[in-house]
């Protein structure tokens, strides 16, 4: 199989969540989601039972006073906390009064922590979880560590590859070993059990505990150079570049004899899948139904897209123009 020479550097996982690379990636974002908070202050209460004004403690939209100068206030108020706050420029979350732009635990918004890294400007700032990494190139997290693939390095041909993980609050700069590869880890996914992750050398797909393994189990013989990968409580699938096709196995296993489910894609790379479609970048943005057989469509085309992410509504695309080669790096949750 050819090697991908240069081109090997230039794809990294464009996660949604907790760690991303460096901001080298140009994202077609999601819709903007955005939710209201009360900010209408109460005046004193007028104590009558015609009273219209807020009473104190009011702050939240819409609040309306009753008999007494008590306030019921709209979502978000509390005793006296949101003015308390506003009268301090800042901003309430839960029983504090923070200053967003800055507090790293509620940068840019409540509860959003930046993992150890600062918040500037309202918003968090990388930081560098593992250095020295030999060509990562795809990425994945769970609630707790940061996993992602070594490519290797050229003194071993690239026979020394591996799949790390880190803890989300940092590891020391020590990573651990999940698994050893000879054959060029590239795609990573995993679910609450196992790492899946498909190598570029012999176009193997493969799985591991995320505890560790010292033998990975094999899940396909061979593909088309595998440079997606994803899974259900079901299966894993994955696109093969070389052949242009999507393929699933059981996560069990299938006999290392996958099910094609989607042909004929122009140089398929990344892939993600909701409930009944897998979604797929490279040349063009395809949905691929999950039960196969029933075509592919054109999303968009001309994209070369080298990471994809779905949700209820929308696909995410990422093309990857820069690549920080040697750092897996954090920017909070």
């Amino acid at each position: 199989m050819a090697r991908l020479g240069g081109a090997r550097l230039t794809w990294l996982a464009a996660a949604l969540g907790a760690v991303v690379p460096a901001a080298c990636s140009l994202l077609t974002p999601l819709d903007d989601l955005s939710s209201g908070d009360g900010d209408g202050d109460g005046g004193q209460g007028g104590g009558g039972a015609d009273a219209s004004a807020g009473g104190m403690g009011g702050g939240g939209a819409g609040g309306t006073g009753v008999a007494g100068g008590a306030s019921t206030g709209g979502a978000g108020a509390t005793d006296g906390g949101p003015t308390d706050c506003a009268d301090a420029g800042l901003t309430p979350c839960g029983a504090s009064c923070v200053d967003p732009t800055s507090d790293d635990k509620h940068c840019g918004r409540c509860d959003h922590d930046c993992l150890g890294g600062a918040c500037i400007a309202g918003a968090c700032q990388p930081v560098a979880l593992a250095t020295g990494q030999a060509y990562p190139l795809d990425l994945a997290i769970d609630s707790t560590n940061a996993y992602w693939t070594i490519w290797g390095t050229l003194p071993s041909n690239y026979n020394d590859g591996e799949i790390r993980k880190c803890a989300l609050t940092g590891c020391a700069n020590a990573p651990t070993t999940v698994a050893k590869s000879s054959d060029e880890p590239t795609s990573i996914a995993i679910d609450a059990t196992n790492v899946y992750f498909g190598n570029h050398g012999t176009g193997r797909v493969a799985k591991c505990p995320l505890t560790g393994c010292a033998v990975m189990t094999q899940l396909s013989s061979s593909a088309g150079d595998p440079r997606g990968i994803a899974v259900d409580a079901t299966n894993v699938y994955w696109v093969e570049f070389d052949a242009g096709t999507v393929k699933k196995c059981a996560i069990g296993g299938c006999g290392l004899a996958p099910t094609t489910i989607g042909t004929g894609l122009a140089a398929p790379w990344g892939i993600a899948i909701d409930a009944s479609s897998a979604y797929t970048g490279g040349d063009s943005i395809v949905k691929v139904p999950l039960s196969g057989g029933g075509g592919v469509a054109i999303l968009a085309s001309g994209q070369f897209a080298r990471g994809v992410a779905v949700d209820a509504t929308n696909v995410a695309t990422a093309s990857v123009t820069c690549l920080d080669s040697e750092r897996i790096r954090s920017l909070g949750a």
